[in-house]
């Protein structure tokens, strides 16, 4: 229908009210910002995950290893699914075969100890037909000099009928004791430990 001055009719725009605008809109604003929620908080997790993992390695860098310890487990508590998470699980694992190397470390020493100047009295025995009568006959052909075990002290070497015994006191220096304590003893050949069962 034209208008009164026989121009066009008027136009009327449709506007829909707000409360009536489609779903689906409503409905992709609360997508996006629960989308944008996950990534902000993925990603800052990420980053606080990854500063936290770098103090730690920092304190592994300074000899600190028991309190990086302690921010690794934790990072694998908070942030489980994140990459600084993965690579704390394989920190912690060196963290720990640290401790088990220390711990056994001293006692493989002691032995290597042992066994070098068990070593010497066969080869004098078999250069001259009888074992020595005292550790000072060992120097300086067979050995250069005195062998200390790795807690400074030195091994012992006593003759006995028909043989000898090498012995090193363990950490405590005394005979006996248990773990790092105990004593290893080589004797006439044959490697003896006198410690009980239970190890430090």
């Amino acid at each position: 229908m034209g208008g009164l001055l026989g121009g066009p009719g008027p136009r009327f725009a449709c506007a829909m009210p707000p409360s009536r605008q489609p779903r689906h809109t409503a409905r992709r604003a609360a997508l996006c910002a629960a989308c944008f929620a996950v990534f902000f908080s993925s990603g800052c997790a990420e980053w606080r995950s990854e500063k936290a993992f770098e103090k730690a390695v920092a304190l592994m860098d300074d000899g600190k290893n028991d309190e990086a310890l302690g921010i690794l487990n934790g990072i694998q508590k908070k942030w489980p699914k994140t990459d600084a998470a993965a690579k704390s699980h394989h920190e912690i694992e060196w963290i720990e075969d640290l401790r088990r190397i220390s711990a056994h470390g001293p006692k493989l020493m002691a032995w290597d100890a042992v066994r070098k100047v068990a070593r010497a009295a066969e080869s004098y025995r078999i250069q001259r037909r009888h074992y020595p009568s005292q550790f000072d006959e060992l120097i300086p052909r067979f050995l250069s000099g005195p062998i200390r075990d790795p807690w400074g002290r030195r091994v012992v070497y006593r003759k006995r009928p028909g043989g000898y015994q090498v012995v090193s006191y363990g950490r405590d220096g005394l005979p006996g004791g248990d773990g790092l304590d105990g004593d290893l003893l080589v004797d006439t050949g044959r490697e003896v430990r006198l410690v009980s069962q239970s190890e430090d």
